[in-house]
């Protein structure tokens, strides 16, 4: 197989040892395929990192593939199954980012409640205000069913 062309935003992109690259080998919906290739194969290269304002610590950079020669011992599955392949990544993928999710909303949470119990105004701890405490219900509440859809899930 020869792979040409550019992926963008690619996780781990010049850092990563290989890839999983899916390219068109066919046509309509079962003409993608899934490939390991290494990242030292000839013709593949990665741009300069993006400038992101956060998740500093994945590397992102558009990936180039100018005519990487991938054998066919390096096909993931059979040619063609790609795209089920791809979509089974990103269920898991799912799961993984709803917990990084739930994970912020209950530090939120925290931080958010320790502040009130320190911070006073008017005389009392915003905390004892009924406003502050509907916030922080709510807070809670949203917290609570993010973590329990993502137990379920």
């Amino acid at each position: 197989y020869i792979i040409r062309g550019a992926k963008a935003w690619t996780t781990h992109g010049g850092a990563a040892d290989f890839y999983t690259v899916m390219a068109r080998t066919g046509t309509g919906g079962r003409g993608i395929s899934c490939f390991h290739v290494p990242a030292d194969t000839a013709g593949l290269s990665a741009e300069r990192p993006e400038r992101k304002m956060g998740l500093m610590a994945s590397r992102t950079s558009t990936v180039n593939f100018d005519d990487v020669r991938v054998s066919a011992d390096n096909l993931i599955g059979k040619e063609g199954q790609g795209l089920p392949i791809a979509l089974a990544a990103l269920d898991a993928g799912r799961l993984g980012i709803s917990a990084v999710a739930t994970g912020l909303s209950q530090a939120a949470l925290d931080l958010s409640t320790e502040y009130a119990k320190t911070r006073e105004t008017f005389g009392r701890r915003i905390i004892e205000h009924q406003g502050i405490g509907f916030l922080l219900a709510e807070m809670a509440a949203a917290t609570a069913s993010s973590r329990a859809t993502y137990l379920s899930a």
